[in-house]
């Protein structure tokens, strides 16, 4: 599978290796079940880019809809490489008396460190389900213009990302007119506008939809925006459909993937009770950034990151091997950004202590 890795015009071939379980008191896993991944030598400038995450709040999510939501949110914040990049991340349902269809949870914010990013993964814990009196139906119409209102002025890469569980609906919502009908109907006219007004801007649309969305309308949202893709052998926006909410944050670091030309690829395994495992991520020389994004399937795994000469990489600050910023992702999910990363194999070491559960663990590279 294709990994592209860092940015700059360096070439980058990554092998990812996963080394199979073997028990916890020191005992050496099987090297016979290794996994291989490797990646395509391509030329890319990874440009800043101004991103805004929309996320469904409609009364139709669930607590756990909603907790893998700000969940894929924040993963977005913190896998995306540039220093110079935005993200803005808006709430929406739809409007209701005294209540906005839209929310914006967190205002554009520069991701030049990890202060900006523990920011951002805070305030992305404000996004709540809506209850009928605040406006419980989708109005994705008020989120695009939302988005556009953040992204029109903007240079450069322009992406939004629309996280949602349903289809456009605004029968309750009075701004749209006197009966369910007109509402609709009105939402779906201003709806056109505001996709040729995205694809004016520069603006890409990316959908993630889970449970049961409709399918053509989220097509129309990725195909009425802007459609010029970061590279020459890349796709254009497109909508991604998982079954369950569970699955959205992998669907949306796909969808990130395509939109910021960086293939993603992951090792994916099982930690048995008592055992560990170890990923390997090779490095060659000339790669400036990287993300390993690692999900350990439960909170009782623990997972260690290793730089090339063997020392444990810390949760911030600078080594000889380059300058790392370590983020929580959910109760699972770490994220290990390394700037100016030393060349060689590094590793990811999962540990599960006796008498727990197995968990599903994966490495992905990005």
């Amino acid at each position: 599978m294709p990994i592209l890795v860092g940015s700059g015009a360096a070439a980058a071939i990554v092998f990812a290796s996963a080394i199979g379980s073997g028990p916890t008191d020191g005992g050496q896993p099987d090297p016979g079940s290794a996994l291989l991944l490797t990646a395509r030598t391509i030329g890319l400038e990874l440009k800043p880019a101004n991103i805004v995450v929309l996320v469904d709040e409609s009364g139709s999510i669930s607590p756990q809809d909603m907790l893998r939501e700000r969940e894929a949110a924040t993963l977005i914040a913190n896998a995306e490489l540039s220093p110079k990049s935005v993200v803005s991340v808006v709430g929406f349902a739809s409007s209701a008396v005294g209540s906005p269809a839209v929310e914006m949870v967190c205002p554009p914010t520069i991701l030049a460190g990890a202060a900006e990013r523990e920011d951002l993964a805070r305030c992305i814990g404000a996004l709540h389900k809506r209850s009928r009196t605040e406006g419980d139906e989708t109005d994705h119409v008020a989120a695009l213009r939302q988005a556009l209102s953040v992204l029109r002025s903007a240079d450069g890469v322009k992406l939004v990302f629309l996280l949602t569980d349903g289809k456009l609906d605004v029968s309750d919502s009075p701004e749209w007119g006197d009966t369910a009908q007109n509402r609709n109907a009105a939402a779906r006219a201003a709806l056109i506008q505001t996709l040729a007004e995205a694809k004016d801007h520069g603006v890409q649309i990316w959908p993630i939809g889970f449970g049961q969305v409709d399918g053509p309308a989220l097509n129309e949202l990725a195909g009425g925006g802007y459609q010029q893709t970061c590279g020459p052998t890349s796709a254009p926006p497109s909508p991604t459909f998982v079954a369950t909410s569970a699955d959205i944050a992998a669907a949306l670091l796909r969808a990130f993937a395509s939109a910021r030309c960086a293939d993603v690829g992951a090792v994916d395994s099982e930690l048995e009770s008592g055992t560990k495992q170890e990923v390997r991520v090779i490095i060659p020389p000339g790669v400036t950034n990287v993300s390993i994004i690692v999900d350990k399937g439960g909170s009782w795994v623990r997972a260690d990151f290793v730089d090339p000469d063997g020392r444990a990489v810390p949760r911030s600050g600078s080594e000889l091997s380059g300058a790392y910023q370590v983020s929580e992702t959910g109760e699972s999910r770490l994220v290990l950004r390394i700037s100016s990363a030393a060349p060689g194999t590094w590793k990811v070491r999962f540990t599960s202590p006796a008498g727990a559960p197995t968990a599903k663990i994966s490495t992905t590279v990005a």
